[in-house]
């Protein structure tokens, strides 16, 4: 069985992105794979993966923390993980140390909303030019970058963080 970890700095509340994860996490489970997901403490989000039987790790503090990633890690090479699906801006970063670090297969990322993670974490333009130099880096490692809409992508080719050629629309997660 292909094992599948999500990745996701999560929102204190069940929103879109934790929709899109946990239908992506169950399709995914009816299709043969087994998909997990490390999310930081999200109390309604972990209710409905456990309510679904969806296998979930809660990490606590800050996703790039060397702790969080040791321990992610270890539960990849436990697994025998070989797809890592990140969402969300900071997931990302982990998500390209992985690629570097274990013997994952494919890296994936859902681009879920047009302003890029860099705008988040950058309060000056010196800090969003650094911001936006580290994510071309990191999205460079991706094998597969999906847009959940076309604007989407179109703003991903725009600010050129990836080509054309590694990114795909799915609008809901899975395709038909």
């Amino acid at each position: 069985m292909k094992s599948i970890i999500f990745l996701v700095n999560s929102a204190p509340e069940f929103a879109g992105v934790q929709r899109y994860i946990l239908n992506t996490a169950k399709e995914l489970e009816k299709r043969g794979f087994s998909a997990y997901i490390w999310s930081s403490t999200n109390p309604f989000f972990m209710s409905k993966l456990k309510n679904s039987n969806i296998k979930y790790f809660e990490y606590k503090g800050s996703v790039l923390s060397l702790g969080n990633i040791y321990k992610l890690l270890k539960l990849i090479k436990k697994n025998n993980t070989k797809i890592v699906h990140a969402n969300l801006g900071k997931s990302a970063i982990v998500g390209a140390i992985l690629k570097k670090v274990t013997n994952i297969k494919k890296l994936v990322f859902t681009q879920h909303f047009i302003s890029p993670a860099s705008t988040s974490l950058a309060n000056s333009s010196v800090k969003r030019y650094i911001a936006k130099f580290l994510y071309r880096h990191v999205y460079s490692k991706y094998d597969r970058i999906i847009a959940i809409s076309t604007d989407v992508a179109d703003k991903i080719m725009e600010r050129k963080e990836s080509s054309s050629k590694k990114i795909e629309i799915i609008y809901n997660g899975i395709p038909a």
